[in-house]
């Protein structure tokens, strides 16, 4: 198998047939679905039990409690480490939609790709109607840095990255493991730092021709720190600080050679971005 699909799951019964249609629906055969549900409340784990039943390239586990979105994601990174032969990978979402061969054209471009110059490839992103047609291109979705690499990329990525629709492209799975994801702390905006590395890593391409559907969907009951954490003592300056810690050590072990005093003066640089961006976090004064 080619390509791995990582699809987190949390009370998505209104729309989760759908997007299980899309992924069954690929030209791409050569894939596995990983799924993880988060303990919904709702349908979802009996939609995905039937789907199990009936195709064999999902894997379906459920948590027996609700771990938050950030854990949930890591808990199917880990799972794919147990399947070597795939080469690439996707980090999905249970409510949207993609065109039928754009898993197919990702994978031939990466294919293509011997020189591993691209770390991404994806489709044009919509926002989707409530009937599930694309309504509008997402545009500030589209940054000039997926067109760099390395320290370039790295930094104006910081800088720019507000949407981070691209995160649901696929990416060199490799790349994905060597995050480490699955040993972070809790913290907010995680994909913010996700994407800051694979652009490092190498190009982003966007096939034309393939669309990546993204739901509108209301505020949900449960709130962001519920979706993002779970059951946690946590509180929202923690999750500041976590994220603030991490985009720099990760900056700090993706440039180990840089010289001290260079790293110093991009790492000051980063902290003084995040801040003005999302505020400082607590620790700050």
């Amino acid at each position: 198998m080619s390509l791995l699909v990582l699809l987190p799951c949390y009370n998505e019964e209104k729309h989760l047939e759908k997007t299980l249609a899309c992924l069954k629906g690929q030209t791409l055969k050569g894939f596995t679905c990983l799924v993880s549900d988060n303990h919904s409340t709702d349908r979802t784990w009996d939609i995905l039990q039937d789907l199990a039943r009936s195709d064999d390239r999902f894997h379906i586990a459920r948590n027996e409690e609700n771990i938050g979105g950030q854990r949930n994601i890591a808990s199917l990174i880990r799972r794919s480490r147990d399947h070597a032969a795939g080469k690439y990978a996707m980090i999905f979402a249970g409510h949207d939609l993609i065109s039928d061969s754009y898993l197919e054209r990702c994978v031939n471009f990466f294919e293509s790709d011997t020189e591993k110059k691209y770390s991404m490839v994806g489709g044009r992103m919509h926002w989707m109607s409530p009937d599930d047609q694309p309504i509008k291109e997402i545009e500030d979705a589209y940054y000039e840095f997926y067109l760099k690499t390395g320290l370039d990329a790295f930094i104006e990525s910081t800088i720019r990255l507000a949407n981070c629709t691209i995160l649901n492209s696929v990416v060199r799975k490799e790349l994905l493991h060597d995050l480490d994801f699955e040993s972070w702390p809790l913290m907010r905006s995680f994909d913010h730092i996700m994407i800051s590395y694979f652009c490092s890593k190498g190009f982003i391409f966007l096939e034309e021709n393939e669309r990546y559907l993204r739901r509108v969907e209301a505020s949900r009951p449960e709130g962001y720190l519920n979706r993002l954490a779970g059951k946690t003592d946590l509180g929202f300056p923690t999750l500041q600080r976590n994220f603030f810690d991490y985009y720099l050590r990760v900056f700090e072990s993706r440039f180990p050679d840089m010289l001290a005093a260079e790293r110093s003066y991009y790492s000051t640089k980063i902290f003084e971005v995040l801040g003005k961006r999302f505020g400082f976090p607590a620790y700050q004064g």
